[in-house]
């Protein structure tokens, strides 16, 4: 038996990790609200190379609202100078003043540029001639191609925070990339600042535990070496399994451990068909894969792991589970007479579809004496609605403050919602914010 435990008045603070990333078709027909009940951070998406396939208008017509707008990552995309250059593959750069002056075209068309942006010079440089197909160049050729890049920005604008190298992966190299890249900038005069280290966790058979001991590893080993080019942090600007980014169970444990490992920022990838890993890196219909189309935008399962993921911010309480395979978060909530509700999700994300489903006690802490509503909500890879479909359970009793309640099965890759408190929850089928 598996037990997740809430505490209900121990708020914690937690890393922001609630980035996504922003497709690239032009006519911006999701609408507006689904994007904006996700509350994230920053949202990752390609500088217009082109007028058909702008990513950057496109996230400022999604977020219309400058007051409102989260702050984007724009990559400097090697499509942009592919276009330039007229190159298929990128195998020679145009000379130093030439990229300057690429780069001051390129910065100026980024109309309202909010304060805190990002700029992700290249995506993927590692792979040789990348996936996109467009770059075909050395490390030695990136890293001087970052230099001319990165110290153009700054002397347009001081302020622009700059990200690199954005490889891969972080094992089998990609370390090293990033820590040649860290030193190449120190080594420079002027120092350039490298103001955020970034890779992809998105490979085959990486783990959400793999992934918190990259990130441990690299702010332990690299970020504190190398404080003169004035490097802030980490940041994982793609993850997401391959095969299963669209998975709540696997991304909520995902989010768990990079927030556990204290990482600044992160957006989630777009990998898109899970059977021919097809990219919804560009479509205008899903989101990266958290909506389905079918005449209407339709929330997936795992569109709901990160609505609330948004919502808890500021409200995030302590949780802890005996049972590995279980990732489990939690927050809560008050109404106008101050009784706390504890909305908790736990998901399962490590084993198979045929493994054995855990038995589960989710137990609260902090809640008021008396009768309490609970019911529950199961996420899985297919289309869901948006908000709940609860299954009202009968009224627990919280006795000195605690109760518990035993959850149905949760499969391999689902998630759970539980409310327990003594706000009622809405009726079976109905939504709610």
């Amino acid at each position: 038996m598996a037990l997740i435990t809430v505490t209900a008045g121990s708020f914690v603070a937690v890393p922001d990790v609630t980035g996504q990333l922003h497709g690239t078709s032009p006519d911006g027909a999701v609408p507006r609200y689904l994007y904006a009940l996700l509350n994230a951070a920053f949202w990752r998406t390609s500088g217009g190379y082109s007028e058909q396939d702008d990513g950057y208008t496109n996230y400022l017509a999604s977020f219309p609202d400058p007051a409102t707008r989260p702050k984007p990552i724009v990559v400097f995309s090697d499509w942009y100078l592919n276009v330039y250059l007229g190159q298929q593959v990128i195998t020679t750069l145009p000379s130093d003043t030439a990229l300057r002056t690429v780069v001051d075209g390129w910065y100026d068309g980024l109309t309202d540029l909010p304060e805190g942006a990002i700029i992700d010079i290249v995506n993927e440089p590692d792979q040789p001639t990348n996936k996109e197909g467009v770059w075909g160049l050395s490390y030695a050729s990136y890293s001087h191609f970052f230099y001319i890049v990165a110290s153009e920005l700054k002397s347009l604008n001081p302020a622009q925070q700059v990200c690199g190298p954005s490889v891969t992966k972080y094992e089998t190299g990609g370390k090293t990339w990033i820590t040649s890249l860290c030193s190449d900038m120190a080594a420079q005069m002027p120092v350039v600042s490298l103001d955020w280290i970034n890779w992809h966790e998105e490979n085959i058979h990486t783990t959400p535990t793999t992934v918190y001991g990259n990130i441990t590893d690299a702010a332990s080993t690299i970020v504190p070496d190398y404080t003169s080019i004035s490097l802030l942090g980490c940041m994982v600007n793609e993850y997401g399994p391959q095969l299963e980014y669209q998975s709540p169970g696997m991304m909520l444990a995902y989010i768990t451990e990079m927030e556990s490992a204290g990482l600044s920022i992160a957006c989630r990838t777009c990998w898109g068909n899970p059977t021919s890993m097809t990219s919804a890196c560009f479509d205008n219909v899903s989101i990266s894969g958290l909506l389905s189309f079918d005449g209407q935008y339709v929330p997936q399962g795992i569109y709901e792991v990160y609505r609330h993921l948004g919502v808890s911010k500021g409200k995030r309480v302590d949780v802890s589970s005996d049972d590995s395979t279980l990732a489990a978060m939690a927050y809560a909530e008050s109404n106008a007479s101050g009784v706390t509700k504890i909305t908790a999700i736990v998901g399962a994300w490590e084993g198979t579809l045929f493994s054995a489903a855990p038995v589960v006690t989710l137990a609260v802490s902090g809640l008021p004496d008396g009768p309490a509503l609970w019911a529950y909500d199961v996420l899985d890879q297919a289309q869901h609605g948006l908000g709940h479909r609860w299954t009202r359970q009968a009224p627990a009793i919280v006795s000195s403050g605690e109760v518990s309640v035993g959850l149905p099965t949760i499969q391999y890759g689902q998630a759970i919602v539980v409310e327990v408190g003594a706000i009622a929850p809405p009726a079976t089928g109905a939504g709610s914010g």
